[in-house]
């Protein structure tokens, strides 16, 4: 996080203007996407602002850590901590401005796959977390999923909560 703070060219040493961290989301989604469209960006940007800064003027260090760490999750694809090594890795290259050394430490988020995704499903997906968490069920991937709180919430037709449990009991 340190590192990523620091590369992030920002004028004042304790927080974030808002055209800063547009300029480093900005950076990182075109790396990190494809089918750019400056619009859809701007969109994003200004969704991703609302969320990170909460009516503040600015991004202080510790909103910093957890809109990168929340962007971060968008990406890894397990929970271990090498996955997340390896996306903070990727993203610190990006905003120090060497994305071209990713690919040969395989690094990149997406090394495995031979395609980005579109900015377009990037904002599905921001979309998405967005109503998980108005419904209070958007846990985040880091932290323990609780099935029966989902259940519970988004109800299952034909099985109660203590048959859920039940299930869950018997299956494990």
């Amino acid at each position: 996080m340190k590192r990523c703070w620091k590369a992030v060219p920002h004028e004042n040493a304790s927080d974030m203007s808002q055209d800063e961290y547009e300029d480093m989301y900005s950076i990182l989604l075109y790396e990190m996407t494809i089918c750019w469209d400056e619009d859809l960006n701007n969109a994003i940007l200004a969704k991703m602002w609302q969320r990170d800064a909460a009516h503040h003027p600015t991004i202080n260090w510790a909103r910093f850590c957890c809109s990168l760490f929340y962007y971060i999750e968008m990406w890894v694809e397990e929970i271990t901590l090498a996955e997340y090594e390896r996306i903070f890795c990727y993203v610190h290259l990006v905003i120090s401005g060497q994305e071209h050394m990713a690919a040969s430490h395989a690094t990149s988020p997406t090394a495995a796959t031979t395609f980005k995704p579109t900015l377009e499903s990037f904002d599905n997906a921001l979309d998405n977390d967005k109503a998980m968490e108005e419904l209070h069920m958007n846990f985040g991937k880091s932290i323990s999923f609780n099935a029966a709180e989902y259940y519970q919430h988004f109800g299952a037709p034909s099985m109660s909560t203590h048959a859920f449990q039940t299930t869950l009991l018997q299956a494990a």
